[in-house]
């Protein structure tokens, strides 16, 4: 039996003290407690960089066994980055119950003193928004409604079902990626700059947020959209919108990649699965309440932005008010020109589509009024497949971006903010401008041929 080598035993205690700290992260650790908390990603981001640049010392195998266990470590944990977990819960019970859950705000029913069957007053007063309509689209919903089905609205146990279907959703995503990786012939430990990145664990599988659904969704209707499978890969590219509405974003891209023939085959399947999932919720409450939510998106939420920000500074030195109200449509109109000028501009022989997919979300990402941390992730999903190394930089510092709470609530730290951009967008210039890193080598060549 042959022993392992220093190399091998360093890289395996180096594992063991991710998993020490992801456990400590996962189950003890408090929002409010920023040190603790930088402290902790800091270490967990040193270690996930020391496995990746050690990452000949190990097979491909260990490195898919060091993830799955860092998720499973989680699995038994109540998020406690994020409180979304109980409007899932709320929205889950409601749609259980045959109650639209984009009818009423949840405040409406504490105010007219009736709570549907598998609500609580403790399950409400842990809502982060119980005066705003739900943002989750059909696919989202029926996940939740699957979860209140089998748990019976228990939060702990809707918590474990839900990490179980997102964990599902991530291997899957990891054999996703070494198929694409593998194709190209490309080292396959690539993967572990996104499998083994502590900001992808600790925001999907901790946390439950259904990026990680959209992700595997997204990757498999490219995958499939290559292998000329063009009616499946709409298909489930509409799951992936269903998932969350991020995606639609993609789409002046992918008409550019693909010529107007194949797209109008993809974007047909697209919209019948959308439509499909959307129907048992059409009505007039989800038309007003999914509006709702948007309007409220562009026109009163802000975190963690960077043009937007600069924008509002100027916005009180001339108007001497925040002026969102006005600033975010405007910006969501530029964002969504500057896609299309891009998708028109750019060339799907240098560029590949998943090159421009990524640089599509970087834009709209820059131009955003909130930036949470887990609207970065696709992006590292994507890095993998390209030159750019950005996005592993963004997804170091952007944990920045919870310095701001504290037990009285939230205050955006704007040096912090500062900080973070400022690295990232430096970068990621030298990246695009001098060390010309816009393209990858071709992982299927240019699409039309």
């Amino acid at each position: 039996m042959q022993l392992p080598n220093k190399a091998t035993g360093r890289w395996y205690t180096a594992a063991a003290l991710f998993g020490a700290f992801l456990l400590y992260g996962g189950y003890f650790l408090e929002r409010h407690n920023t040190f603790e908390l930088l402290g902790i990603f800091s270490a967990l981001f040193s270690l996930c960089l020391y496995l990746i640049w050690q990452r000949q010392a190990v097979s491909i195998r260990t490195h898919f066994t060091a993830g799955f266990i860092f998720r499973i470590i989680l699995l038994f944990m109540l998020p406690n980055l994020s409180d979304d977990l109980y409007r899932f819960v709320w929205d889950g019970q409601l749609t259980w119950q045959g109650i639209h859950p984009f009818s009423q705000v949840p405040s409406w029913y504490m105010e007219q003193g009736i709570l549907p069957d598998g609500l609580s007053v403790s399950l409400y007063n842990n809502l982060n928004s119980p005066d705003y309509f739900t943002v989750y689209p059909p696919v989202s919903q029926f996940f939740f409604m699957l979860t209140a089905a089998v748990t019976g609205g228990d939060v702990f146990w809707s918590a474990v079902l839900l990490r179980t279907i997102l964990i599902a959703a991530e291997c899957g995503t990891f054999f996703l990626l070494q198929r694409f990786i593998l194709q190209a012939g490309l080292d396959p430990r690539r993967i572990s700059w996104y499998w083994l990145n502590p900001l992808v664990i600790l925001e999907i599988t901790g946390n439950l947020h259904f990026e990680g659904l959209m992700i595997f969704f997204c990757l498999l209707s490219i995958l499939l959209l290559y292998s000329r499978h063009i009616w499946m890969a709409g298909g489930v590219f509409g799951l992936a919108i269903g998932v969350k509405l991020i995606p639609l974003i993609f789409l002046p891209v992918m008409l550019k990649q693909t010529g107007v023939r194949v797209f109008a085959r993809f974007a047909l399947t697209t919209f019948l699965l959308v439509v499909a999932f959307t129907l048992p919720f059409l009505d007039a409450d989800l038309v007003y309440g999914l509006g709702n939510s948007l309007e409220l998106y562009f026109r009163k939420f802000e975190f963690n932005a960077s043009i937007y920000y600069i924008v509002r500074e100027i916005g009180w030195w001339y108007k001497g008010y925040n002026i969102i109200g006005t600033a975010g449509p405007y910006l969501a109109f530029f964002t969504v020109a500057a896609i299309v000028v891009f998708a028109w501009k750019h060339s799907p022989v240098k560029i590949m589509l998943t090159s421009a997919i990524g640089i599509s979300l970087t834009i709209f990402l820059l131009l955003a009024t909130t930036v949470h941390p887990w609207y970065i992730l696709i992006l590292l999903a994507l890095m993998p497949l390209q030159k750019v190394y950005y996005p592993v930089l963004w997804s170091g510092l952007i944990v920045l971006s919870y310095a701001g709470y504290s037990v009285g609530g939230f205050e955006e730290n704007l040096w912090l903010t500062f900080v973070e951009y400022a690295l990232v967008v430096v970068y990621m210039l030298y990246e695009f401008l001098y060390a010309k890193k816009l393209s990858f080598n071709p992982l299927y060549g240019n699409f039309k041929n």
